[in-house]
This record gives structure tokens, sequence and C-alpha cells, in this order.
């Protein structure tokens, strides 16, 4: 089955997108400001317009954003149909050959403190898991990549030329232990 990329290029309050995203299934939230990141279960109680730059993931959807002179620029991957108040920019292609890519989020398991201690940073760090005495010491970001193709046509020497290319789009889905 095909997925879709769509965005929202101009959008004044993030919040307005609360329609769509209760209608969602994202569960992880990495939400980023001036003075604080945190990533956590998503619930839609969150304020998303105190966040400057932010990324909600779940099975089927991630909806990414960042906040540029005023407005929020936003970015959809889905294997759901595109909600109407987003512009479809392209349909994506499951990738079933390649490297698998993990992102192992910092810190071992750490009983003694209810989370994970990395002696790098050092700070105790905290995962949205839902039991940490089950937890497993590692956990990594389980990442499904896809490929875009795209056509276009640019004018150069007085004359158009078309072309095509290929992307990779990588969409987070949710979190595994190691």
């Amino acid at each position: 089955m095909a997925s879709n990329i769509a965005f929202v290029s101009t959008l004044a309050s993030i919040d307005s997108l609360k329609e769509h995203i209760h209608n969602a299934n994202y569960n992880y939230a990495m939400l980023e400001n001036v003075d604080e990141i945190t990533f956590e279960k998503f619930t839609i109680d969150f304020t998303l317009d105190a966040w400057d730059k932010g990324r909600l993931f779940g099975e089927k959807s991630e909806l990414k954003w960042i906040k540029r002179n005023g407005t929020y620029h936003v970015v959809l991957t889905t294997d759901d149909d595109v909600p109407d108040n987003f512009t479809t920019y392209g349909t994506l292609e499951p990738l079933k050959e390649g490297p698998l890519i993990d992102i192992f989020l910092w810190g071992e398991k750490d009983t003694t403190v209810e989370g994970w201690y990395e002696t790098r940073i050092p700070k105790v760090l905290k995962y949205p898991v839902d039991d940490f005495e089950r937890a497993p010491s590692r956990i990594k970001i389980v990442i499904k990549r896809y490929e875009l193709s795209e056509e276009y046509e640019v004018y150069r020497n007085r004359e158009w030329i078309k072309g095509s290319s290929t992307s990779e789009i990588y969409r987070y889905v949710g979190l595994e232990g190691e």
C-alpha cells in the first residue's frame, strides 16, 4: 500500500490541527522550544503552540512542524488519507531493501533512578515506556523508509528540460527495546 506525504506551508497556530491530530493514531510526542525538550506519550491535551518544533508519531502517521517567522511549516507522512486542510505533495512507496535504520536513545536503564542514565550528559532521561520494570535496558526508535519519486521541469539555457528524481523519506513509527 502506498503512503502519502503532505504539507501545510503557512499555519498561524499548530493547535488548529487538533481535529486531525485527534483523529490520528499518534502514540508519542517529541517537543522542543528554547527552554526544553521533551519526549513522552502523546495525549490530545498538549498545548502544541507552546512548542517551536515537534514531532507526533505512531504506527500509521507522523506529523512534524517547525515555527518560522511566526507561522508553522507542517509536514504529514501517513498511511491513511490526507486530510482536506493539507496539500498532497506526493505518493511514497515503502522501501523493502537496503539498510535498516535504528536510532538508539541515550542511556542505559537504571532502576535506582527509574530512568535511563547517560554518563556523558550526565542526566537521568525519561522515555515513554508503558512499564518501566519490564522495559529493556536500551531503547530505539523504529523507522520506516520510503521512496518519493518526483517529476520536474526546469528552464535552462533558453529551453525547458524535463527530469525526475527520487528521495528517501523517513518516518518514525514507534519504540522498541534491545
